[in-house]
């Protein structure tokens, strides 16, 4: 009853798996063939991440106002603090010790997004992501000096990178939308595309280049205007108007002007090469890692076919014991046939010359015995040789040819008369 019942489902189910798998494959063709479809993709992963950042930004307030009894205002701008002065420290502890047990059963460090593409190909795991913005979301709500921007961007770049490993997207296609997630969290944090965009390029990516920019700069707008539709709690810059300079600021305009061209000319260099050894290392892992995993894929193959020679050649090995031991066996009966038979034949001989022994002796004592009772009968001496030697042959003739029952109803009446 059961494994009828279950049959379906488990058809249904297979069916689905290859349905999603077929999907896919689709979508993953479509993505390389066509640069409408990365973007496309990178505004899911922008839609994604403002709906994260919203749901963030959001618990985060409402910890405040229920913590702390503050209202729309943000923590750090409160003077006086209606209640909650030990929260900070009873927050500390509980993130302790939720820590220490997080430890204890995971030892590794989580990846963030920057590491995910610089030295695993883009992939997240996403449990790491969830764990790091639950410690930052924790953190910021018990008001720990700790902004929202790294559970942010953990969150989108970890949820990209989930979608983009269920798509089987190419390395190079996941590591750009690991970056569409990060920007367009960032974006959604501050309510800036341009800003996430650029933080997507710098940080996560580490390249610009016209494949990179279109599917960024749609995730990182994607996500400011998901986070402004369902109205989220982030970050909001306000500006004052600008002032009309005065005379007495233009010596501090011209200092400005003057440190400018300094860092302009001595530190923005330095800056550079930083980054373009950054870059360089980062490419050299990449193919490091690239060049690892072809030596691997090589000696996966190489010990395949290490092993499929190995059991060919205990096939063979096992099919030559398998013939030699038909032939040992074979031999081995010839043999014993052999043993038998010479056996059989030198048994024959013995008993043939044991048997013309016997005779030889039995026609010795029955001849002597004979002549003696010949002797009694008839009264004459039959001692000379030669007529003693008749008189046994004669009889033992006779002997040999009568019948045997014959012979026995002969002797039967002399056996009585005696």
């Amino acid at each position: 009853m059961s494994s009828t019942a279950s049959s379906p489902q488990t058809r249904a189910a297979r069916a689905r798996t290859l349905y999603l798998r077929d999907l896919a494959q689709r979508v993953r063709g479509l993505i390389r063939g066509s640069e409408a479809s990365m973007v496309a993709l990178g505004v899911i992963a922008g839609i994604v991440a403002g709906l994260a950042v919203a749901l963030l930004g959001t618990i985060s307030s409402e910890m405040h106002s229920l913590l702390f009894g503050i209202g729309a205002e943000r923590l750090s701008g409160v003077r006086h603090l209606p209640k909650g002065y030990f929260v900070p420290i009873l927050g500390g502890l509980v993130l302790a010790a939720v820590n220490y047990l997080w430890t204890r059963r995971r030892r590794t460090i989580a990846i963030d997004p920057i590491e995910a593409n610089a030295l695993h190909g883009g992939r997240m795991p996403l449990r790491d992501s969830l764990w790091v913005t639950f410690q930052t979301l924790l953190s910021n709500g018990v008001g720990a000096s700790v902004g929202l921007e790294a559970g942010y961007a953990q969150m989108g770049g970890g949820l990209a990178s989930k979608l983009g490993a269920a798509l089987r997207l190419r390395r190079a296609d996941l590591r750009v939308l690991v970056g569409c997630g990060a920007g367009g969290a960032i974006g959604a944090a501050f309510g800036a595309p341009l800003t996430g965009a650029f933080y997507a390029f710098e940080l996560i990516v580490g390249v610009y280049s016209i494949g990179n920019a279109a599917p960024i700069l749609a995730a990182s707008l994607a996500g400011v205007l998901t986070a402004r539709a369902v109205r989220a709690v982030t970050y909001h810059i306000v500006m004052p108007p600008a002032a009309v300079p005065l005379l007495v600021d233009y010596p501090t305009m011209i200092a400005f002007g003057i440190l400018y061209w300094v860092i302009a000319k001595l530190v923005v260099p330095r800056f550079e090469e930083t980054y373009a050894q950054r870059t360089a290392a980062i490419e050299g892992g990449m193919e490091q890692a690239e060049k690892a995993q072809a030596e691997a894929e090589a000696a996966l193959r190489e010990y395949q076919a290490q092993l499929a020679e190995a059991r060919a050649e205990a096939g063979r090995i096992r099919e030559e014991a398998r013939s030699e031991g038909a032939a040992i066996l074979a031999e081995m009966r010839d043999k014993a046939s052999a043993d038998a038979a010479r056996i059989t034949d030198a048994a024959h001989k013995q008993i043939t010359a044991e048997r013309q022994q016997a005779v030889i002796q039995l026609r010795s004592e029955v001849g002597r015995l004979a002549t003696d009772l010949a002797s009694r009968i008839v009264g004459e001496s039959l001692q000379d040789d030669a007529r003693q030697q008749r008189v046994i042959d004669r009889f033992l003739s006779e002997l040999e040819t009568a019948d045997p029952d014959q012979v026995r109803t002969a002797a039967t009446p002399a056996t009585e008369g005696s």
